[in-house]
């Protein structure tokens, strides 16, 4: 069997997107030849991380999303001759071979606003048609295939499959907490308290109310520090008691996980939020907006906020607990991921 994966966030700093794909086809190849799975990549191979030197990469003139969905898809398939394409929420425009779609969340339908004009002009125009060519849509929690069905009503249950999502491997718990201060006042000058949120700085993120909420807390502890990791796309300025380090690697983040007070992950609307199995992973403590989903993944473990107040109170909880009392739960890892659910869908097109 071989395999077209639409792996063109690679090496572009997408924070969970990338991940996803990342983990996705390094655990595949676990199981089939790499040499029989085709990355759709924008970036040439020998630009991308020696961990996918083993695939094939096949590398468009062109590197839009556009000319993805109108000419790069069929190109490789053309080409590469694959059996399956597994895609993220875009089909190729003209279907030749069978299609699986990961959708990761439908905020664009409940949060418009917080998408950029390209974005719902992308959504608008081919997400529905791409559903109707997908012959398999993956999913990372139930909230999001309910929302699937509400929004579009066509399509079969039967061929949503739900796949929670796991933690990048890099993601583990460091006892010796002398060398993460060691690490962190090294690389980012940080040796205070700190609350972390991670991902990209967007609308849809909150971090704007995150940081009012912080503020509230400082005349009871004024060292305390509030870090953002991730690209800064609303281009928020550094306050005091506020950084920002824009994108980190993986590492770093580790590092910034293990020695945080506590993840806080305000999002509107999430279809998962990998960031919240990663704090898991690290038996960092979680702050969460209290939404369906984040309720579907945490359950029990996560300190759950309504607003701005209640995120305040929740900080102050935090700054008196012994993090080392917190709950954790294990998670999926990405071998079983792929072994239990994906290699099945996968099989299961390649018969018909």
């Amino acid at each position: 069997m071989k395999i077209l994966l639409d792996a063109h966030m690679l090496g572009q700093k997408e924070t969970g997107n990338e991940r996803y794909w990342k983990n996705l086809a390094l655990s595949l190849a676990k199981f089939i030849n790499p040499k029989n799975i085709i990355l759709y990549s924008n970036l040439p191979k020998e630009k991308l991380p020696k961990e996918f030197q083993k695939f094939i990469i096949f590398t468009p003139k062109f590197k839009n999303g556009f000319f993805r969905i109108f000419f790069g898809f069929n190109q490789a398939i053309k080409k590469f001759k694959p059996d399956l394409i597994h895609v993220q929420n875009f089909a190729p425009f003209k279907k030749t071979i069978p299609i699986i779609n990961t959708v990761h969340d439908v905020c664009f339908k409940t949060y418009p606003e917080t998408f950029s004009k390209k974005s719902k002009i992308a959504f608008n125009f081919f997400f529905e048609s791409s559903l109707k060519k997908s012959d398999a849509v993956v999913v990372p929690s139930y909230f999001v295939k309910n929302m699937l069905l509400k929004y579009y009503p066509f399509l079969d249950e039967k061929k949503i499959f739900v796949t929670y999502e796991a933690a990048d491997p890099i993601f583990k718990y460091i006892k010796n907490k002398d060398k993460v201060r060691f690490f962190l006042k090294k690389r980012f000058n940080i040796n205070n308290n700190y609350f972390l949120v991670v991902g990209n700085i967007e609308p849809r993120k909150r971090p704007k109310e995150i940081i009012y909420a912080f503020k509230k807390i400082l005349k009871r502890y004024p060292k305390t520090l509030l870090v953002f990791a991730g690209p800064n796309k609303l281009k928020l300025k550094e306050e005091k008691n506020i950084r920002i380090l824009e994108y980190v690697s993986d590492k770093e983040l580790n590092y910034l996980y293990n020695g945080a007070l506590a993840l806080i992950y305000f999002s509107l609307c999430e279809g998962f939020g990998l960031p919240l199995v990663e704090a898991q992973k690290t038996k960092t403590p979680i702050i969460c907006s209290d939404i369906s989903v984040f309720k579907e993944i945490v359950k029990n473990i996560g300190l759950f906020a309504k607003d701005k107040t209640q995120l305040t109170q929740k900080m102050l909880f935090v700054l008196g607990l012994n993090k080392d009392k917190i709950k954790s739960r294990n998670q999926f890892s990405w071998i079983k991921i792929v072994k239990k659910f994906i290699i099945p869908i996968y099989n299961n097109l390649n018969k018909k």
